[in-house]
């Protein structure tokens, strides 16, 4: 889990992600629309971009929330990774063991 608040700066890793067009949105969790990069609502302020390294800064007017951020390039989006949203790796998300209590809500 990354832990991003306002004003905080973060950095990206991956691949060609370098451009002068390099965007960073991010989509509150608590949002009602499908998670989808048109439906991002905070754009984070990209300080640095290299082909394997972005940089960006959190708006100081987000709210503290779980979101769903998206790199996007001229070759499209990224798929979503995660600010702020527990990922507890003690558990599995594809199995549940007998007399296991399993819930599920979609996000």
């Amino acid at each position: 889990m990354w832990k991003v608040e306002a004003g905080d700066a973060v950095g990206i890793y991956g691949g060609n992600l370098g451009g002068p067009d390099v965007e960073v949105k991010a989509q509150p969790l608590s949002s009602t629309q499908p998670l989808d990069p048109s439906n991002a609502t905070v754009d984070l302020e990209v300080i640095k971009a290299e082909d394997q390294l972005v940089q960006a800064i959190m708006p100081n007017t987000a709210p503290a929330n779980a979101y769903a951020v998206w790199v996007i390039t001229a070759e499209g989006a990224s798929d979503p990774f995660w600010f702020n949203r527990a990922e507890p790796f003690w558990i599995s998300d594809t199995t549940a063991y007998a007399g296991q209590a399993v819930r599920w809500r979609s996000a």
